[in-house]
This record gives structure tokens, C-alpha cells and sequence, in this order.
């Protein structure tokens, strides 16, 4: 749940294990790394993919360290469309950039399909068109980054990029999101200080925002 923008920059103990995309999905790197948690839910939804008639996606980019992201910057005659070192979401490891067969899948159904489904696995298109004001990206139809599924669902069902669900967070404190029959009680919490009391028969995630916030996410464990 770390927001990683033009404001708030990479912080230095992202923990997380890295490994190769190509053991999980198809790439067009062989050696391009993400995180292995979020290599799981891509494959599981490039399968869904596959099954409903798109079985090209690629990923044609994904972690980058904070060497390759300076020397993108550095060599880009835009520097507008690439991030600075540090503010890039690729430096996470929690972000992808999606292609299909190596095309990029602005304006086309292979998009459509991953701009529609991708919540049901936990990513959200992180830069619409429609939100550039917000996000200060521009239109990145091939970026996704991956939030975990309750949280990509409830961005979807009210039309919320990163940056205003965070504050959706802060303004409500807690709010619950019900996905695939499974009730989801997210707390936003202010500072190390708040707590939240947890039933003992419930599991949770905890994640700092980036802001100085955590997000504390608790369902009924089965």
C-alpha cells in the first residue's frame, strides 16, 4: 500500500523477496525480478487471460534499481514521461508494465480485458487517463501495480487512483469491503501510537502507506 509518487519517495527498508519473472509469466526480459507475491497473482490472472482468448500478455517490465531508474531518467529526451529516481513504483518491486505479445495494449480488447479484470487480482491501472491530474503521471495504459484484492476492488467500484483512497482512508478511518463472500475491515491508523484491536479469530496485513500512515486490513480467517 506504499504511495510512490512525485511527493513521497521509496522508502529505504522496503522489504519484499525478489525473484525471476520468467518462472512464473511470460516476459520479454529474461532477467526482469518482482515480487514473488505479486508474481503469484499474475500468473493466476494471465491464466483467467488465457482462458477467456488472450494468451499473449507479456510482461515487459518490472524492478528496477535505483541505478537503472537514474539512468533512464538521465537519457530520456522527455523527462516528463519518466520518473525520478526514487519515485518510481518500479523500484518497488510491486510494479509491472503489461504488453500483449510485445504491443502495447493502449486502445485495444487485449487492454480492455486487463483494465477490467485486473482488480479481481489485486492490481489497479495506476495511471488513467483520466486521473493525470491527480497521479501527475501521464496515461500509462500497460502500468499496473499490485495493492492486494480487497483494496484494487474497492479502487474499481468507486473510481479511486492510489492517491484518493489513501485519503479516503484518512477521511473515514475504517471502512469494510466485501469481496467473493469474504468481509474485509480495513482501519487506517495515524501514527505508531493508534491501535486497532484485532478478533483472535481473524488474520490481517499491515502496511505502511508512505504517508505516515498504516493500513491495517483484517478478515475472518477460514
Amino acid at each position: 500500500m506504499l504511495l510512490i509518487n512525485g511527493d513521497y519517495t521509496i522508502p529505504s527498508n522496503i522489504s519484499g523477496e525478489l525473484v525471476s519473472v520468467i518462472d512464473y509469466v511470460r516476459t520479454l526480459n529474461a532477467n526482469l525480478l518482482l515480487n514473488r507475491d505479486v508474481l503469484i497473482m499474475l500468473q493466476e490472472m494471465f491464466a483467467s487471460a488465457e482462458r477467456a482468448g488472450y494468451s499473449q500478455f507479456r510482461i515487459s517490465d518490472a524492478y528496477r534499481t535505483h541505478e537503472l531508474q537514474q539512468s533512464l531518467y538521465d537519457s530520456a529526451t522527455d523527462k516528463s514521461l519518466v520518473a525520478l529516481p526514487g519515485h518510481s513504483e518500479h523500484q518497488t518491486g510491486l510494479a509491472a508494465d503489461i504488453s500483449y505479445h510485445g504491443v502495447n495494449i493502449g486502445n485495444s480488447r487485449q487492454g480492455t480485458w486487463l483494465a477490467d479484470n485486473s482488480y479481481k487480482y489485486g492490481f489497479i491501472l495506476r495511471y488513467p487517463r483520466h486521473k493525470t491530474h491527480i497521479t501527475g503521471f501521464p496515461f500509462e495504459p500497460w502500468h499496473y501495480r499490485f495493492v492486494g484484492q480487497p483494496h484494487a476492488s474497492f479502487m474499481r467500484q468507486n473510481d479511486l487512483v492510489l492517491e484518493e483512497y489513501i485519503e479516503h482512508l484518512k477521511e473515514h478511518r475504517e471502512i469494510t469491503i466485501t469481496l467473493d463472500g469474504v468481509q474485509y475491515w480495513v482501519y487506517y491508523l495515524s501514527c505508531n501510537s493508534e491501535t486497532v484491536e484485532i478478533p483472535e479469530n481473524f488474520a490481517y496485513t499491515a502496511s505502511l502507506d508512505n504517508t505516515g500512515g498504516i493500513i491495517v486490513t483484517a478478515w475472518i480467517a477460514q
